[in-house]
């Protein structure tokens, strides 16, 4: 059911790079998921003026929800790409996406039905489209997964570096400071006046149009190998393998062959378990440096520049990573990036207090939080194969949800009863135990000696049950 496109006939290698173009605009969209940190807070100032009493850690309850629409949307994008069409399939996302933050602009006093629209509906089409560009990229460049994964997963990340300067100039143009709620309590929580929040609706609109538009375009550059090109992959493939493998007749041997296998190992739970653990500092950072910089009294412009220099090293970093990938195996890169996290987590609370070093600290942090993105989908992906690798990878993913609903109950439960400063010290104990952990897991299968015992022991059985038979 795909739908046909002037590339069909272009050469292998020319379709490959037009796709990976597409992917990378596809991901820039679906990386203004990282604007909620900035978008928070205005939604929580425009619900506060409406006389409604939810609070900017209230509204930070969408950032983990969000995620975890993701999460579901990836578990399936495949799966119905490769029944319906990828470029189809990206077309529909791109159309529910636009569809889902249009309508929620008239949504905005009623929190509950503006969650759904904006946090489900945008999070479920973001995730199904999510793992698509990776799955046909890597099968046009199998060798460069690494670098793949950084190209895409950069755009991700590069997305709401360009777009907070759209938001705050729609919807905060004269970069107005919010205001405590109490002006005799510095304490008391910040808010903007309704001179700003007035202007969310419209904004709204138009960011969900610009996505759109942006998002269908990538979608048109989508292109599938042909049958035949897939087939010659394959011979290619088999060819390769039976030079590798010393008098093994079944090349497939050495992927996961089926889901079911995969779900039978137990890497894949100990990978989602290390992936909320990797993530959850960055994921609270992403969700609260804003509402951490109004705590401190920083302004709101900025802040925009914090945003801004993070979101580009978020989106850079996936291309640095991506590299680093193809020479150094994940367990030290893991190990390494954990390490400098615990720096960051454990120093956090003394660097803020400059406004300079804030922003050093926030960049540097944004920048290890987008290695995960780069070198786990090519981690998960090397390890179960290509066939299975990115259906694999949605339950790895589940892990950075669980990093989302984790910060959020710290933020709210931890850091009102110990403190910002204490409460990072928490996450410096997650990854501590993340590197423990990680320097003990081996992070490869060896399917080739995994499916071999699975049919030595097979014909025990069946040589067992012959001989009660035969008694």
């Amino acid at each position: 059911m795909a739908i046909s496109s002037p590339f069909a006939k272009l050469p292998f290698k020319t379709k490959g790079y037009i796709t990976l173009a597409g992917g990378f605009l596809i991901h820039f969209i679906l990386g203004t998921f990282y604007l909620w940190g900035n978008m928070g807070s205005y939604i929580a100032s425009y619900l506060q003026n409406d006389g409604q009493d939810y609070t900017n850690n209230d509204v930070g309850a969408v950032f983990p929800f969000m995620m975890l629409a993701i999460n579901i949307g990836i578990l399936f994008g495949v799966t119905i790409a490769k029944k319906i069409g990828f470029r189809l399939l990206c077309l529909i996302c791109s159309f529910f996406i636009g569809v889902g933050i249009f309508t929620s602009s008239f949504a905005l006093k009623n929190f509950a039905l503006f969650t759904f629209l904006y946090g489900f509906v945008f999070g479920v089409f973001n995730g199904l489209a999510y793992m698509l560009p990776f799955n046909l990229c890597y099968t046009y460049f199998p060798e460069k997964k690494g670098i793949v994964s950084g190209v895409i997963a950069g755009a991700f990340g590069l997305g709401a570096a360009v777009w907070i300067w759209l938001v705050n100039g729609l919807i905060n143009p004269d970069n107005i400071d919010p205001i405590h709620t109490d002006p005799n309590d510095s304490d008391s929580p910040k808010y903007y006046p309704a001179s700003v929040t007035d202007n969310l609706p419209r904004s709204i609109r138009i960011f969900a149009i610009v996505y759109f538009s942006i998002a269908t375009f990538g979608s048109l550059l989508i292109e599938e190998p042909t049958k035949e090109e897939l087939q010659q992959i394959e011979e290619e493939q088999n060819a390769q393998f039976e030079k590798l493998i010393d008098g093994y007749e079944q090349h497939k041997e050495v992927e996961c062959e089926n889901l079911k296998d995969g779900l039978k190992t137990r890497l894949i739970y100990i990978t989602f378990g290390l992936a909320a653990m990797y993530a959850s500092f960055g994921a609270m950072l992403v969700a609260n440096y804003k509402n951490y910089g109004l705590y401190l009294n920083f302004s709101s412009s900025f802040l925009s520049i914090v945003s801004t220099v993070g979101s580009i090293s978020n989106g850079l970093s996936r291309f640095f990573w991506g590299a680093v990938y193809q020479k150094v195996p994940f367990k030290w890169i893991a190990i390494l990036n954990l390490s400098l996290q615990c720096v960051i987590s454990f120093t956090l609370r003394w660097a803020s207090q400059v406004e300079a070093v804030y922003l050093i600290y926030i960049t540097f942090m944004y920048f290890l939080y987008g290695g995960w993105y780069a070198v786990l989908p090519a981690t998960i992906t090397k390890i179960y194969g290509k066939k299975i690798g990115n259906i694999i990878y949605g339950v790895t993913f589940s892990g950075f949800t669980i990093a989302g609903f984790f910060q959020f109950f710290v933020v709210t439960k931890v850091q009102t009863a110990i403190g910002w400063g204490n409460m990072f010290w928490v996450f410096t104990g997650v990854q501590l135990l993340a590197i423990i952990f990680t320097f003990f897991v081996k992070f490869e299968i060896n399917w080739k000696e995994r499916y071999a015992a699975l049919r030595q022991k097979d014909e025990e059985f069946e040589y067992s049950s012959k001989s009660l038979d035969t008694k």
